[in-house]
């Protein structure tokens, strides 16, 4: 019922899986996270698969942190979750940090939705990547912002927004 880190360090890896264990019955969450800000090298995290670098499957973690310091490695990539036909939300609330569908990012400069699902980047005033972000193969129309402050991204399949900074949104 505790929070857990787990940290995955250089060199490091796990040759099961890493579950963060069941929620707590009093009503409080608590957050299971994966930490490679000591990994030395790009990570990738895969929410539809529940796979990530150094570490073949997860359940129950509720945040990752990528790689390196500050902003993160810049090659560090989170790929979203969902089902054909869903529509993600992705909110983007700090420098290469944010959420998707409940689970906490950060130090992330890259993030990719699942083909065929509907993704949707909402931005607050801070919220920024300094990669890539693409919405995958799928239509990705967003409906309406999961909060008040928020400003979202929008487009159609084959199209790119420039963000300024030479970053840009594929569709």
């Amino acid at each position: 019922a505790d929070d857990d880190t787990f940290h995955v360090a250089s060199g490091g890896s796990v040759g099961g899986f890493i579950d963060g264990g069941a929620s707590a019955d009093d009503g409080t969450a608590p957050v299971d996270t994966i930490d490679y800000s000591t990994f030395g090298s790009a990570v990738t995290v895969d929410l539809g698969l529940a796979t990530a670098t150094a570490v073949p499957a997860f359940l129950g973690i509720d945040a990752f942190a990528g790689s390196g310091t500050g902003d993160g490695n810049p090659a560090n990539e989170l790929k979203g979750p969902g089902e054909t036909g869903d529509s993600i939300a992705w909110s983007i609330d700090g420098a290469n940090a944010g959420e998707v569908q409940g689970v906490r990012f950060s130090r992330f400069a890259k993030a990719t939705g699942r083909d065929g699902v509907s993704d949707a980047f909402y931005f607050t005033t801070i919220g920024s990547f300094s990669g890539r972000f693409d919405g995958g193969a799928g239509i990705d129309v967003p409906k309406e912002a999961p909060e008040v402050g928020f400003d979202h991204v929008e487009g159609a399949d084959g199209f790119a927004v420039s963000t300024g900074g030479g970053n840009y949104v594929a569709f």
